[in-house]
């Protein structure tokens, strides 16, 4: 059983096509949503496509995949380009890692103050764990 078939079955089967919104779905494209914004730019969230066996269908989800990709590429590019700055978790200002606060737990997180710290925690304490110990010592030397 494909994992399509898994997540239809498992939530009622209740889906249609998300590119024409008509036929039962048979199959899905993931699509990277939400990556964190320093090395090793670990994909935390996607998101399912999912699509039916229309051929014009999959054309256009392709098509949409790969704009998405070709802009999230342009982001790991800008952030490479970016070598020693990093983004705000909270308001996305990009600034010197050395001008940032890190979180303290995962290490994997700047902030400008602690008042973005503050107003982001809500949302970033879902995802923080502190990284393992050879992970600690990676990061301390970065």
């Amino acid at each position: 059983m494909s994992v399509a078939e898994q997540h239809l079955e498992k939530d009622g089967g209740n889906f249609v096509c998300d590119s024409c919104g008509k036929n039962k779905p048979t199959h899905f494209i993931q699509v990277p949503t939400d990556c964190w914004q320093i090395e090793p730019y670990e994909t935390i969230d996607v998101a399912g496509i999912l699509l039916c066996d229309e051929n014009s269908c999959d054309v256009t989800a392709k098509q949409k995949f790969t704009s998405n990709m070709s802009k999230l590429t342009d982001v790991f590019k800008k952030l490479k380009d970016g070598a020693g700055k990093a983004l705000c978790d909270c308001c996305t200002l990009l600034k010197d890692r050395d001008d940032l606060n890190r979180c303290s737990r995962c290490k994997k997180v700047y902030y400008c103050d602690a008042n973005c710290q503050k107003l982001a925690w809500k949302r970033h304490k879902k995802v923080c764990r502190a990284p393992s110990s050879s992970a600690e010592e990676d990061a301390e030397v970065k």
